[in-house]
């Protein structure tokens, strides 16, 4: 499963991404900005 797939949409559409969003949302956020 390509992990930038959630980067790319920051939207937990996944259970399993769930994690990996939660642990990136710092990331996306200042990407984001």
């Amino acid at each position: 499963m390509p992990n930038f797939d959630h980067t790319i949409q920051p939207t937990p559409k996944r259970p399993g991404n769930i994690m990996l969003y939660s642990s990136e949302t710092s990331q996306s956020e200042e990407m984001s900005r």
